[in-house]
């Protein structure tokens, strides 16, 4: 056995174990050489021919333009984003005061069913009601429940008012934040982008509702807010923010419908909806999500390969007083022929 070991370190120890390791390291290096080459030399020709094609894979170029703050729906309080700090410590930022209006801080309930519209399925009424007023003593304990579940549903949510206010004179809708910046855009915030479903949620219940106690014109001014905040969402540079867009004019159409089969709506309101939704093209906005998706992600894949070092991806990625972790400590740095198919 001692002759066995004394034979393995001299092994180690020779010329010839060290040309096989010199061997290996040039293999390896050329490997890395000529993949980063073949990659680079790839993505050049797919770019130059998509882009012969009309196609732009720079993210900057699908980030809509800024809009006034006199025009701008996300120009109000309401809508102001704050830096705060997620679970794990990291600062992004939230629209801290929509949260709060919408009962962030209230006992968790679920909003009541709509109904099913693509289905001609209408709200059940009883049913939303019931759940209204439970939802109500929930957040106000011992409080005396003011008459009609409108009533009920304005005292949880008295921001609707001031918001429908400002909706009927700001037709626009786009957060006020760097889309763009040295972070790769992967890691913006989504929250922003995703509460406004409950927010049409709310504005639907508060229009089907309005539909009930005969208010047709309140329950206009709630869809038509909706169809603002989609028609901006629509162009948020991501496939989320298609999504988002499409969910909210899904639950909008909730109270429209309901409208619709009841005949709440008068000539001049049809004529209002109409123009509403007027400047809706699905398949323009498909094109859209997904074309900003994939110049999203060439702007995330070129930032990992700039940044390259596990130093450099410490600092940008994690915060200082926290460690890469494991998987991406140990991997080695990836060939760009690699990045450009991922």
């Amino acid at each position: 056995m001692k002759r066995f070991f004394v034979r393995l370190g001299r092994f180690f120890w020779s010329w010839g174990f060290l040309k096989f390791v010199l061997g290996v390291l040039a293999l390896v290096i050329l490997f890395y050489v000529e993949e980063d080459s073949r990659g680079a030399r790839t993505w050049a020709d797919t770019k130059a021919r998509w882009e012969a094609k009309g196609e732009s894979f720079d993210y900057n170029k699908f980030i809509p333009p800024p809009v006034a703050d006199d025009q701008n729906l996300a120009a109000i309080p309401l809508f102001k984003l704050e830096s705060v700090k997620d679970i794990e410590g990291r600062s992004q930022l939230e629209a801290v005061n929509l949260q709060k209006a919408m009962g962030e801080d209230y006992p968790h309930y679920n909003l009541p069913s709509l109904g099913a519209w693509q289905k001609g399925e209408l709200p059940d009424m009883n049913n939303l009601k019931q759940v209204i007023a439970s939802n109500y003593s929930a957040v106000f304990k011992n409080g005396k429940p003011p008459d009609g579940t409108l009533a009920q549903f304005d005292a949880m949510y008295p921001f609707v008012a001031d918001f429908l206010a400002a909706a009927s004179t700001r037709h626009r809708f786009r957060y006020s934040e760097n889309y763009y910046t040295l972070l790769p855009p992967v890691f913006r915030p989504l929250g922003p982008i995703t509460m406004p479903i409950k927010l049409s949620q709310i504005l639907s219940l508060h229009a089907v509702l309005a539909l009930d106690h005969q208010q047709s014109d309140l329950a206009l001014e709630d869809i038509e807010a909706s169809n603002t905040l989609a028609l901006g969402i629509r162009h948020d540079p991501s496939l989320i923010g298609g999504l988002v867009a499409l969910g909210i004019l899904a639950v909008s159409h909730s109270a429209l419908y309901d409208g619709l089969v009841c005949h709440h709506w008068n000539d001049v309101q049809l004529a209002e909806v109409e123009h509403a939704l007027g400047p809706w093209n699905l398949l323009d906005d498909y094109r859209l999500s997904v074309r900003s998706e994939a110049a999203e992600s060439v702007a995330n894949l070129e930032l990992y390969k700039k940044l390259g070092s596990r130093n450099n991806l410490e600092d940008w990625f994690f915060d200082s007083d926290r460690s890469v972790p494991f998987v991406l400590w140990a991997s080695p740095p990836w060939p760009r022929s690699l990045l450009k198919k991922a």
